[in-house]
């Protein structure tokens, strides 16, 4: 039995904190969700270290793509005279700190006493190893930017699944049953297809149901890093 937890954080921010925080879970034998409340408190350090880590993210990106068209171009330094010390000045050990730091901080943060009751009682209605669909709801763009999916309570139930939705969202969660398929994004890289034959793959990937095929054949690293953004 699958079952959708619907996790509504209401109209605060991470700033403020968000006073009411409302769980409700619901399954296809009952046609009324069972409901707990708790809150989240503030912790603007969480955002702004997400905010730091994505803008040091994207500038070792830049500085790896640099070094790979001097690799390509030897003669680009003669022509603009760059130092290579100039190229960034991005600190790898500060993004490998924060990189373990934010979830730290964003699992205390939903362990925190106000939002303990809803992780408990939560707990206590699920089965380890039951499906589960986790859909987060908020007014607030900020929070939703955060990386939910290294939330422990998604790692401790495996077969979750994590969906965002505005405060406004029009798919009705009474009708359970037979849901409409949705479809799937599918992000498809190819390398190199020197002395393959990719064909019969692509024809898989193209006859597959409810998907919508993103195909990147041979991509640089600059498009590939867009179409994962």
């Amino acid at each position: 039995m699958s079952r959708l937890a619907v996790m509504n954080l209401g109209k605060g921010d991470i700033d403020r904190g968000f006073s009411l925080v409302t769980a409700q879970l619901w399954d296809s034998s009952a046609s009324i969700p069972m409901q707990f409340v708790g809150g989240l408190p503030p912790l603007p350090e969480l955002a702004s270290a997400y905010c730091r880590w994505q803008r040091l993210y994207e500038e070792l990106y830049a500085h790896l793509n640099w070094r790979q068209i001097r690799s390509l171009v030897p003669d680009i330094d003669a022509e603009f005279e760059v130092d290579d010390d100039d190229v960034t000045n991005v600190s790898a050990e500060e993004f490998q700190t924060l990189s373990q730091t934010i979830p730290q901080l964003l699992n205390e943060w939903l362990n925190s006493p106000e939002f303990r009751p809803i992780d408990q009682r939560l707990r206590s209605q699920l089965r380890l190893d039951e499906p589960l669909q986790v859909m987060l709801v908020a007014e607030a763009e900020g929070v939703m930017r955060l990386p939910w999916s290294l939330w422990q309570f998604l790692s401790d139930y495996p077969q979750s699944e994590l969906t965002l939705a505005p405060l406004e969202y029009a798919r009705s969660l009474k009708s359970m049953t037979g849901p409409k398929p949705e479809k799937v994004r599918i992000l498809a890289i190819f390398g190199s297809a020197s002395g393959l034959d990719l064909e019969d793959d692509l024809r898989i990937l193209q006859a597959l149901p409810h998907a919508e095929l993103t195909l990147l054949l041979e991509p640089i690293p600059q498009e590939l890093t867009e179409k994962l953004w």
